[in-house]
């Protein structure tokens, strides 16, 4: 082609030769058009079709014969017409490109990128005109999935982002998915282009690095349980996952979240209640069994202290621990239960007015205090036996836990249609292993405790369909327990 260029450049001025010179030139255009696979024309500045290569036939299904002649317009998509006759007549003497598409014999369309060059002295204009369907095809293919692969990358229903990598670690963040940025709590300003140590993202910092090595072992992760922190501070239990991917030449890491903390504590708490179902079995089975010969030995310590002043003392410590055994052997009974005994409507105000002296006497015992402040009126469903018990199981943990000098708080109020117990002490808080383990039986922080107490909590609340929430830190504990309202 560039060859024609330079003969039409070089024409020779005389007539003769100038007129021999564009014979030939014409004739090697010929002949260039009809070896030529790409779709190769010539037309006048009327868009006539003068001459066309037999490719025609291969590419659009139409003979030469049947184009020569015709306008070229009539062969252009009704789209393509105007933008094409504007852009090729406005730079009619220049080599320009330009793409369109060309009605092909059996009526479809094919796109085809377009070379042109005025033969000005013959007022023609020669085209060259390559298939490029398949790639605009391609092109498009590969839109619509980059285009789905967005879209399921943003509204995901798991936590997606992606992540650069950096020497086989993670890198700064690229983007991240709207489910990630609502669990997570960030923007997504405060998150892109930064690295996930930078936001402590990571409960256990070794966690990162431990990801990190599998991740040059292996080149990707499956299912690797870790604990990630939200910008508020909550916890995330968390499945991750990643496959290494490319990125406008940037290898880069696709990382799945999955949050599985319901499904944890779910799966600890169906532990917890198979252990008491267990424990259950096991206390009714047993419980009277030993109850009964424990009476008796009682009975038998109680006489022979009182004719053996000397040994009385011992007596009386054997009897204590008897008792405390039997008291164990009650809270595994209590385990065993499945449905309240005795339901009645009662006011929770007035069922811890009736013993809260009894816990104001304990507390002041140990030289610390104890305050109501009471504010319902609607009535609960239950037995009040067992509530009682729950509440003063809860106020004499929270004593205990406590330094003298130091306040416990009842309080209740009502929240929608629950009535709510709030106990609230000064202690230190809760370690982190007990506190994901409350209600499990023999799971204590206490030197001669059992870790039953609790677990009856849990118990009498489940029985109940009430709530139990707990909220600790280095000041305290509060333990609420939500009541339904007694319907009318």
């Amino acid at each position: 082609m560039n060859q024609l260029l330079k003969m039409q450049n070089n024409s020779i001025e005389a007539p003769e030769q100038k007129t021999l010179h564009d014979n030939n030139k014409l004739s090697e255009i010929e002949h260039f058009i009809e070896l030529s696979s790409d779709l190769l024309l010539v037309y006048d500045f009327d868009w006539n079709i003068i001459t066309i290569n037999d490719a025609s036939t291969t590419l659009i299904g139409y003979r030469p014969e049947e184009v020569i002649g015709k306008s070229c317009v009539a062969f252009l998509h009704p789209e393509d017409r105007e933008f094409v006759k504007n852009f090729i007549e406005s730079n009619v003497e220049k080599k320009v490109n330009n793409v369109s598409r060309i009605l092909c014999k059996n009526g479809s369309y094919k796109w085809f990128e377009w070379n042109t060059i005025p033969l000005e002295k013959e007022n023609r204009i020669f085209a060259v005109g390559k298939d490029i369907t398949e790639k605009v095809q391609m092109g498009r293919q590969l839109r619509q999935s980059e285009e789905r692969f967005m879209k399921s990358f943003r509204y995901s229903p798991t936590m997606v982002s992606i992540v650069a990598i950096k020497d086989g670690h993670y890198g700064e963040f690229i983007d991240v998915n709207v489910k990630w940025i609502e669990v997570m709590g960030y923007q997504p300003e405060e998150v892109i282009g930064r690295f996930p140590s930078d936001l402590n993202l990571h409960s256990n910092p070794k966690d990162l690095e431990k990801l990190s090595s599998k991740l040059r072992k292996t080149g990707r992760l499956t299912n690797e349980k870790v604990l990630m922190r939200s910008k508020d501070g909550k916890e995330i239990i968390t499945l991750c996952s990643a496959e290494p991917i490319e990125l406008n030449g940037v290898s880069c890491l696709l990382v799945n979240l999955v949050d599985i903390t319901e499904y944890d504590h779910l799966e600890k708490e169906l532990l917890r209640l198979e252990r008491l179902n267990l424990i259950g079995k096991l206390a009714a089975g047993l419980g009277h069994e030993i109850r009964n010969p424990m009476q008796t030995v009682r009975g038998f310590l109680q006489i022979i202290g009182t004719r053996c002043e000397r040994e009385k003392e011992h007596f009386d410590l054997m009897i204590s621990e008897l008792d405390r055994v039997n008291h164990i052997i009650s809270e595994f009974l209590s385990l065993s239960k499945r449905k309240p005994e005795n339901l009645k409507g009662f006011n929770l105000d007035s069922v811890i007015q009736s013993f809260f002296p009894l816990i104001q006497a304990k507390a002041f015992l140990e030289e610390k205090d104890a305050c109501l402040d009471l504010q319902t009126s609607a009535n609960i469903v239950g037995d009040e036996k067992e509530i009682k018990q729950l509440m003063i199981n809860l106020a004499q943990n929270g004593i205990e836990a406590m330094e003298p000098g130091k306040k416990l708080f009842i309080k209740t109020f009502e929240e929608g249609s629950y009535v709510v117990l709030a106990i609230i002490d000064q202690g230190k808080g809760i370690e982190p292993e007990i506190y994901r383990n409350l209600g499990t039986p023999f799971v204590t922080d206490k030197d001669n405790g059992t870790g039953l107490g609790l677990a009856v909590c849990y118990s009498i609340a489940k029985r109940h369909n009430a709530i139990i929430e707990v909220d600790t830190s280095a000041g305290g504990t509060t333990f609420f327990v939500k009541f339904p309202v007694e319907s009318e």
